[in-house]
């Protein structure tokens, strides 16, 4: 059999890492690791606050794991990079 039959297959084969590799571009372009980063220090700063103002220092452990995980960056990137996914078209 000629190779090229098998060349729409490893096309199509091919689609899913060109677009990740498009959305890692993208997810670059807009700098979304830096604004992670940022949102994330400015909510856990919020939250220190938070604990002083209405828990008076007595959050402890717990509440400061609750807080990394809420203000965790790279979730943060991972979750609008999958709502950039879903919505997004080629076009």
């Amino acid at each position: 059999m000629r190779a090229w039959v098998f060349a729409p297959l490893l096309w199509l084969l091919a689609l899913p890492a060109w677009a990740d590799a498009r959305m890692t571009v993208l997810v670059d372009l807009l700098e979304l690791r830096q604004a992670a980063v940022i949102l994330s220090d400015e909510g856990q700063a919020h939250a220190e606050m938070l604990n002083q103002d209405m828990l008076g220092g007595q959050g402890g452990p717990g509440w400061q794991m609750q807080v990394e995980s809420i203000h965790d960056a790279g979730r943060m990137v991972e979750m609008v990079r999958r709502a950039l996914e879903e919505t997004m078209t080629s076009a």
